[in-house]
């Protein structure tokens, strides 16, 4: 995730052998006190169920931390579940600015700290997210998707699927031009 940190990630129990009477379980009761350790750095987690708990990244230097978990605020798993930080995407520019409300404008979106992985790289405009067509470190492609007015969006990136830059560049939607005579 980006070192921005924010990213909410999805811890889960391994499997526990079946014949146990007593498996363990994420429990209500411990809600409380249950806490993710990034390195050195402890956030509260979130029970969602009795085998999986979230938790939200801290901000981070780039590079892979060890993520660990206690049900007691106190003791902590030895478990060093590798997660890794990534450089955040930022300084947008896009070309072109405006197109039409039908969509399928292609966008040129520059910045830094982007991402070659064509597989994940996304942009929203404004709610709908769209994948990239091309991707590099510099430059991410999108087609713009229709909408029903015009309008201007936030266009963002994300380069893992999953978390968008914060940046708000504003790309405007126009009506159709129709050509009154030639």
């Amino acid at each position: 995730g980006p070192s921005t940190g924010g990213t909410k990630i999805t811890i889960a129990l391994s499997e526990y052998d079946k014949q146990d009477k007593n498996p363990f379980i994420f429990e209500p009761y411990h809600a409380n006190s249950i806490y993710c350790r990034f390195n050195e750095t402890i956030m509260k987690a979130t029970v969602v169920s009795g085998t999986n708990i979230t938790c939200t990244t801290p901000p981070h230097s780039v590079g892979e931390v060890a993520v660990d978990v206690s049900i007691n605020a106190q003791d902590y798993s030895v478990s060093n579940l590798p997660y890794v930080y990534h450089a955040a995407a930022r300084n947008l520019t896009i070309s072109p600015r405006t197109g039409p409300i039908a969509g399928g404008t292609l966008i040129q979106i520059t910045g830094t700290d982007f991402t070659n992985d064509i597989e994940t790289a996304k942009c929203s405009f404004g709610e709908e997210v769209v994948n990239a067509v091309y991707a590099t470190q510099f430059e991410i492609r999108c087609h713009t998707p229709p909408v029903v007015l015009p309008k201007s969006v936030a266009i963002e990136v994300s380069i893992n699927g999953k978390d968008f830059t914060r940046e708000t560049v504003q790309f405007h939607y126009e009506s159709h031009r129709h050509i009154a005579e030639i």
